[in-house]
């Protein structure tokens, strides 16, 4: 069986979805406070509220989902497990190799979703893998494309780099 992996709708919305939470929970913020100080310090705590969330946990998670959906706009991936192969279209083109052509499996997450532990900010579950190809090109898929799809790779070597902030810096002096 083919798995063909991209950039979905419900991929970008699901990791998105954190991002309301902290919406719903400021809210709460705002009125509990509200309530237990008085309607006249509400000016206050919507302000307390907007900066807190807005600045502090809304612009880092657009950051990296922007970069995110950028590194791997227009890009598929078909997985053919009996095959051991892998074909990724990128940059207008096809590309096939074996899995035995994958030099290294990087992988790039937050310590809180390698512990399997809930996050505190709504970044938390964004990750990414970085195949790095014995011929020297290296190949981004972030979770907005595919979520655990490396499982399918197990037996390669894999490296896990735990960030706080797993945005994908690509080296574009080499043409991948």
């Amino acid at each position: 069986m083919n798995l063909l992996y991209k950039i979905t709708f419900e991929n970008s919305l699901s990791h998105f979805r954190s991002v309301f939470y902290y919406l719903i929970a400021i809210v709460v913020f705002v009125l509990v406070m509200a309530f237990i100080f008085g309607v006249s310090d509400l000016r206050a705590f919507i302000e307390i509220g907007v900066f807190f969330y807005g600045v502090l946990m809304v612009l880092p998670t657009i950051i990296i989902h922007l970069n995110y959906f950028f590194v791997n706009k227009n890009t598929e991936m078909v997985i053919y497990p009996e095959k051991e192969s892998i074909r990724f279209f990128e940059k207008e083109a096809w590309n096939q190799f074996g899995f035995h052509e994958i030099e290294k499996v990087e992988v790039y997450m937050s310590p809180q979703l390698y512990r399997k532990s809930t996050g505190f900010t709504p970044w938390d579950s964004y990750h990414y893998t970085k195949l790095s190809l014995k011929d020297g090109k290296s190949l981004f898929i972030t979770c907005l494309m595919a979520n655990e799809w490396d499982i399918l790779l197990n037996d390669l070597p894999r490296q896990i780099f735990q960030s706080q902030f797993p945005i994908v810096f690509m080296d574009r002096s080499k043409k991948n």
